[in-house]
């Protein structure tokens, strides 16, 4: 792909990754301000999971169907939208409301992008994404530091204006940026077309897949901050596991990607998964920040590798006017997981306590990683953008 066309698509998916992430730090600042219980600020965090979910299966098949630029666009408007009704709201319904929109831009957007990277050369689309993702990655790990510095700046609304702004700005960039056309895929509604595409082996392959890699991401969005509180190592503890959690996978994406490319997407996914679930029962059984700062290198090394392999696997598994739909089916799933542990979480948490609640996650992640790897040993792929060997290396 043209490096500059790159740097665009990346450079919105930074700027929307962002809006997303410059929440997180201000729900107790907008709960003083609009006098909310406490209990409603997990509301307003999760509905971007689901929104998010929503854009990628529903939306994604618009790209498919020779409308990516007014998709691409379009989400770029929706999240600036979604911004300014953070800086109007008044209450608790219409920062749900804001939070919804801004995440059905974020979910519409990804996939139509990640498409045009991977159709831009498929014997390299581990590489491509794994940047695209890093980047993306990028966003949501400085969005909290920005959202900060600009409500002390300018108060409160100050990250909401400048993101409507930003995502606003894109929006003629984008109309008007030379973009190669993805293929036309068939005419059908978007749940028709995503269940043709799951009875496909391969496609459920990297579904499954992404589900496993996601599945601790809701888990530590829910309880990360309590579990390190309760080991007592602070509020700087937070802050200093996710900068380095993020740190590292922007480093070691692109590269993963690189590996998945150069051994096959299913092996690389594969030997992630295999790492990620004893790291992630480790998290249970270790009290020190050291110890779990070398937990947090290692798995974020194999999300690092391991999240693009599964994008890899998918773009591999879908045919020329599939492959925003197949992205955005693999996402909603991971995302759609993700909210699901993070409801689950807590409660496991609060009862059972962190032993138990790392080791079902990790248990989690066996299941649909064993399930993925064991129904890849099944398939024979006659799609000419697939793997010649699901299990071996890629052409």
């Amino acid at each position: 792909m043209h490096r500059f066309r790159f740097v665009i698509l990346a450079s919105a998916a930074f700027v929307l990754a962002m809006s997303v992430g410059q929440v997180l730090p201000l729900l107790s600042d907008l709960q003083d301000a609009h006098d909310l219980p406490t209990s409603t600020l997990g509301i307003v965090a999760a509905t971007s999971f689901f929104a998010s979910m929503l854009g990628q299966l529903l939306l994604a098949p618009v790209a498919d169907r020779g409308h990516t630029r007014a998709l691409l666009a379009g989400s770029m408007a929706v999240a600036a939208l979604g911004n300014a009704l953070f800086a109007l709201a008044n209450g608790l319904a219409l920062l749900v409301v804001a939070r919804a929109v801004i995440g059905l831009g974020l979910g519409a957007y990804l996939p139509a992008a990640r498409a045009l990277v991977a159709d831009h050369d498929r014997d390299r689309a581990g590489e491509l994404l794994g940047r695209l993702t890093s980047i993306e990655v990028a966003g949501f790990i400085i969005g909290p530091l920005f959202g900060v510095l600009l409500v002390d700046w300018f108060g409160l609304d100050g990250p909401f204006v400048f993101s409507a702004l930003t995502t606003l700005a894109a929006v003629p960039v984008l109309l008007f940026l030379p973009l190669p056309t993805l293929s036309r895929g068939d005419e059908s509604d978007s749940v028709t077309t995503a269940w043709r595409l799951l009875r496909r082996r391969e496609v459920l392959v990297a579904v499954l897949f992404s589900v496993a890699l996601q599945a601790p991401v809701g888990m530590y969005e829910a309880v990360w901050d309590i579990y390190l509180d309760d080991l007592d190592l602070g509020n700087y503890a937070v802050a200093t596991t996710l900068a380095l959690y993020g740190i590292t996978f922007v480093a070691v994406a692109p590269i993963g990607g690189r590996i998945a490319d150069r051994m096959g997407a299913i092996p690389a996914a594969t030997a992630t998964v295999l790492v990620i679930i004893p790291v992630t029962a480790l998290y249970g059984q270790v009290a020190s920040l050291f110890t779990i700062l070398v937990l947090l290198i290692v798995e974020a090394s194999a999300n690092g590798a391991g999240i693009p392999a599964a994008q890899a696997a998918m773009a591999r598994a879908t045919e020329p006017g599939e492959l925003a739909t197949g992205q955005g089916l693999a996402g909603a799933a991971g995302v759609a997981t993700a909210g699901v542990v993070a409801l689950a979480a807590a409660p496991i948490y609060a009862r059972y306590g962190a032993q138990t609640l790392f080791a079902a996650t990790a248990a989690t992640v066996a299941v649909f990683g064993m399930a993925a790897l064991g129904l890849a040993r099944t398939v024979s792929p006659v799609n000419p953008n697939a793997d010649t060997n699901p299990l071996g290396a890629d052409r």
